[in-house]
């Protein structure tokens, strides 16, 4: 190899050896040891080594320079050094990113995190926390193994060295049956003694359908109500897998120990197989049951209040249904109640109650139409007052206006008031219609007007009216014009029908 070319190498391994370890320095070893970095490192020294090369060999051109001689016999005596520099300081920077590669490998990762499993296996309570982890073992290891492979290697290797540590070999357990390990994952039961820890692999067991085991691990709880309740876990998973058949067998066990469990789920099964009968009877005898014992019986009265409603597996009786009804108030759904109320506002069943109507929530089709105007006039009036009002948007839709004074000219609403303010209106509903049948271009306006309207009188009131008038926009001219109170709407509206023939809904 030539003087030159040793002289030219070793610069350029050497700068570019000076700039990784400066790129390590100023930032981070991963980041110096990417791809790219390596890459841009190589660029950077075959330039910056290029450039002090050719000073050099140009040096060595131009001897009748006195520095340039000098910079010649320095070269001459030192080349070799100079390249056996730049060979070192280049295998400094292969062996760093060989030992990066290393320490990325799986199999040295899956050594750490056996070395760190103790402390891995304490801090974590699951995999899903180790899929969340920010920790840099970790998140590196996840590159090549699950977040459950991670967690049980770590507390596998926790539990080799502490062998009788229960928590840690509910840990590795868990993440079995995660991992589909389930003979292992089940077998650690006889090495469970605290319940919590019993209830938790029961709990995964049912999570990843696992249920015969499941089963298997309630029976061998002492206590009967926590047995019962793990055993009404299990019968649930079933009604959730559609599996009818498993779940009335454990229902039933239940119901056979009176637990309510038992009857809760039996009756919808009964429901869901198309057996309603079986649904009233068992829960006759359950109403039989709580009244005996003196328990709350307000939520098996609300189920055969819906039965003997329906007509559903027994013979309609809406007598029976209503004093259902009445008996379980107090666990009636929304629809329940609207049901009862219905019953107490039209006498079905009983005698008409509206006060107790209305108590439950009842409205008639003048209070729900009432409401949903209200509802309207909070969201989309617009103010007549004056612009910049402080609550409503000012409008300058001469519509709004013309339809404004319509009311007051025609309705005469507000001569009872000696001060008006705050004057507002919106469009519920515009319709176009030829209520005629002569061509005419009609359009009728639902509106929705409120206004604060002082009289000596009444005092200070907030005023909220429904007003309708149909226009034909050729002459300018409206008919059907009607207004009145919000609780009056409805026949407002029946006035625009009549007056458009058409529907009207609000």
């Amino acid at each position: 190899m030539s003087k030159t070319l040793k002289i030219v190498l070793g610069v350029i391994f050497t700068f570019t050896a000076i700039i990784y370890l400066v790129n390590i320095g100023a930032k981070s070893f991963e980041d110096a040891n990417s791809i790219g970095r390596l890459i841009s490192h190589l660029v950077i020294g075959v330039l910056v080594g290029g450039l002090i090369v050719l000073g050099l060999l140009q040096a060595e051109s131009q001897q009748h320079i006195a520095a340039n001689r000098w910079v010649t016999l320095k070269l001459n005596d030192h080349f070799n050094a100079i390249f056996i520099t730049g060979i070192v300081s280049i295998l400094a920077v292969v062996i760093s990113k060989s030992a990066h590669e290393v320490t990325k490998s799986s199999w040295y990762l899956a050594n750490e995190i056996s070395n760190s499993g103790v402390a891995i296996c304490d801090e974590y309570e699951s995999s899903a926390q180790v899929e969340k982890s920010n920790d840099k073992l970790i998140k590196l290891a996840r590159a090549h193994l699950s977040s459950q492979e991670i967690f049980l290697m770590a507390c596998e290797n926790a539990l080799y060295e502490n062998e009788f540590n229960e928590i840690y070999s509910l840990k590795r357990a868990l993440t079995d049956i995660e991992l589909g390990n389930i003979k292992r994952g089940f077998a650690v039961i006889v090495r469970l003694t605290e319940q919590t820890n019993q209830e938790k692999l029961l709990k995964k067991l049912v999570s990843y359908n696992y249920l015969t085991e499941a089963e298997e691990v309630a029976e061998l709880f002492d206590d009967a109500k926590i047995k019962a309740s793990m055993l009404n876990l299990v019968a649930e998973k079933y009604f959730k897998n559609s599996d009818y058949v498993q779940a009335e067998r454990l229902f039933s066990s239940l119901r056979s120990d009176n637990y309510y469990y038992g009857f809760r789920g039996l009756r919808r099964v009964y429901d869901k197989v198309g057996k309603p009968e079986k649904s009233v009877k068992l829960y006759l005898q359950l109403l039989e049951m709580e009244e005996n014992s003196n328990l709350d019986a307000s939520n098996t009265s609300a189920w055969l209040a819906y039965y003997y409603d329906n007509g559903l597996g027994v013979a309609q009786n809406l007598e029976l249904a209503r004093s259902y009804y009445e008996n379980g108030v107090s666990s009636l759904s929304e629809s329940g109640k609207m049901r009862l109320a219905e019953m107490y506002y039209d006498g079905i069943g009983g005698s008409v109650n509206k006060e107790k109507a209305f108590e439950l929530g009842y409205q008639t089709d003048e209070m729900k139409l009432a409401s949903k105007i209200k509802k309207f006039k909070k969201r989309n009036v617009e103010s007549l007052d004056k612009p910049n009002s402080d609550y409503y948007e000012y409008s300058e839709d001469k519509k709004l206006r013309v339809l404004y004074e319509l009311f007051k000219r025609n309705t005469g609403a507000l001569n009872l008031c000696s001060n008006v303010n705050y004057e507002r209106i919106g469009i519920m509903k515009e319709i176009t219609s030829d209520p005629y049948q002569n061509g005419g271009n009609w359009t009728t306006y639902v509106s929705a007007i409120s206004y604060d309207c002082y009289s000596p009188q009444l005092g200070d009131q907030d005023m909220d009216w429904i007003f309708t008038a149909t226009c034909d926009s050729r002459s300018n001219t409206c008919t059907c014009i009607q207004g009145k109170g919000v609780e009056y709407a409805t026949s407002v509206i029946e006035n625009a029908r009549s007056c458009t023939r058409e529907n009207i809904t609000l």
